[in-house]
């Protein structure tokens, strides 16, 4: 064992959730505290932070007071920073319950940090970076190699019900960032041009994969929902024809839908094998199908 460190908490606690090592040996550690929290391991020094719902008065802190923080020590355990994404906290009597989860962490070439997670109700990265959630909403954030934040990107859920869970960061061979994750009802990955806004079918969970510039600009989207175990639906990709083969012949509607969520098409079919045609411009379409009491939903490109 080279090092080893603990940072004490007062009525509280500490998750560890992600670390990642630099190649100047540094070490980033995001989690999650509540209470009043030293995380500064040496014990002659005092690094003192607390959650915004502790009660210094009785020494305790209501049930789910999560914050999330992004510390920083160099390769010997000495503290070199922290950085704290607050939260607005819901509170429901004299109980505070918060979401913040930073879910992972990547460090580039030019030795800038970037982050990413998830949060409800209303997170404060910064006096410039403010964001509130109907739901849970995922975000990506970017800090320059002095520590001092760049930017964020936020994934805004459009109802109550939206949830949308960045789990995964990475870069592509030219640095472009790569996000994945998860997401229900109804989600904008680009508020400043409302121009991706995806749907699922609440409460399933589809998975996205997002490509930012580094500007952060949005260069690509993609993602997948859960399909018909018992369907053929080909060819996908497709120009414009789409065929529908089921196993048995009942009565089925068919709803196809733009990527703006408009309905473009509606067909009842009795078929064991339909095919529908797709007029619109290429881009994501949507197949719903309802058969009997099961409804599912395809995503369909159209070159």
């Amino acid at each position: 064992m080279v090092w080893f460190g603990e940072f004490p908490s007062d009525s509280g606690y500490v998750n560890i959730d992600v670390t990642l090592s630099t190649p100047q040996k540094d070490i980033f550690i995001a989690g999650r505290f509540s209470g009043k929290v030293d995380f500064d391991i040496d014990s002659s020094v005092s690094n003192i932070h607390q959650s915004p719902y502790f009660q210094s008065s009785s020494g305790t802190s209501p049930i789910n007071d999560d914050q999330p923080y992004l510390l920083r020590l160099d390769s010997n355990g000495a503290f070199k920073s922290i950085t704290k994404y607050n939260l607005d906290t819901m509170q429901i009597g004299n109980n505070a319950f918060t979401l913040g989860v930073i879910n992972d962490l990547l460090y580039s070439s030019n030795n800038e940090l970037y982050s990413s997670g998830y949060f409800r109700d209303t997170i404060v990265f910064d006096s410039n970076f403010t964001f509130g959630a109907k739901g849970i909403d995922g975000f990506v954030a970017k800090h320059k190699s002095s520590g001092k934040l760049d930017w964020v990107r936020h994934f805004e859920g459009q109802t109550k019900l939206s949830e949308c869970f960045s789990r995964s960061i990475s870069f592509d061979s030219l640095e472009n960032i790569l996000v994945s994750g998860t997401f229900s009802d109804t989600v904008n990955f680009d508020p400043d041009t409302n121009q991706s806004i995806l749907n699922s079918q609440w409460p399933y969970r589809n998975v996205f994969i997002l490509k930012l510039s580094n500007n952060p600009i949005r260069t690509s989207l993609t993602y997948f929902q859960p399909t018909l175990t018992n369907a053929r639906i080909y060819p996908n990709p497709t120009q414009s024809e789409l065929w529908i083969e089921r196993e048995e012949n009942a009565a089925v509607n068919l709803f196809l839908f733009n990527a703006q969520g408009q309905l473009i098409l509606t067909k009842r079919s009795f078929n064991s094998l339909e095919n529908i045609n797709i007029t619109g411009p290429p881009g994501l379409y949507f197949l719903k199908s309802i058969f009997k009491d099961q409804t599912k939903t395809h995503t369909i490109i159209k070159h």
